[in-house]
């Protein structure tokens, strides 16, 4: 787990902690009243976790149409394409 902040924190040293995270390579995570609202994260590991996500989404995509005809090699070639055009 990552450095926690309030978000009165946040507001006070904003460009400071978009620093810390990019320069340690960790997320922040920022609290409201104890309870974790959000996260500072460096961009490269954003990222990742956004073609993680659509990859588990392609997963889930092509286990709804097994068995509707419609071919997971084609459905995997054209979302990595579109993917990677993207980034």
């Amino acid at each position: 787990m990552g450095k926690a902040v309030t978000v009165a924190e946040g507001k006070r040293d904003f460009t400071g902690l978009l620093k810390e995270s990019e320069r340690k390579k960790e997320d922040i995570i920022v609290t409201r009243r104890g309870e974790p609202v959000c996260v500072i994260m460096p961009f490269d590991k954003y990222r990742k976790l956004k073609r993680v996500r659509s990859y588990i989404r392609m997963i889930e995509l092509s286990q709804e149409l097994k068995g509707k005809g419609v071919k997971v090699s084609r459905l995997l070639k054209e979302s990595r394409k579109q993917l990677e055009d993207r980034y």
